[in-house]
This record gives structure tokens, sequence and C-alpha cells, in this order.
């Protein structure tokens, strides 16, 4: 489902609807957050920002 928003929307709002799995675990979630937050530290500080 990669790069398929329509179909992660989609299938988001069957899962809200409890009619489906949800499109992404709460790990993923979470793992994505953490990457965008390191994006935006290191953006700002200029320096590489270590994930653990």
């Amino acid at each position: 489902m990669a790069g398929r928003y329509q179909d992660y929307y989609t299938q988001f709002a069957a899962a809200c609807r409890g009619e489906a799995e949800v499109p992404v675990s709460g790990e993923e979630g979470l793992r994505t957050v953490e990457v965008l937050d390191a994006a935006r530290e290191s953006a700002a500080t200029g320096r590489t920002v270590v994930l653990g």
C-alpha cells in the first residue's frame, strides 16, 4: 500500500467503522512520528539526530 494514499484513507475509514483492520500499527505510527521529529530537529539545529 506504500504511496497509495487513497487506499490508506479508505482502509482507515473502514477501520474506524469497525469493518477492517487498521492500515498502520501503533508501533509503525510512533516510529514515523519519531523520524519526523528527528528530521525537524536536524533541520533546525544542523545536527545529525540519531534515533534509538
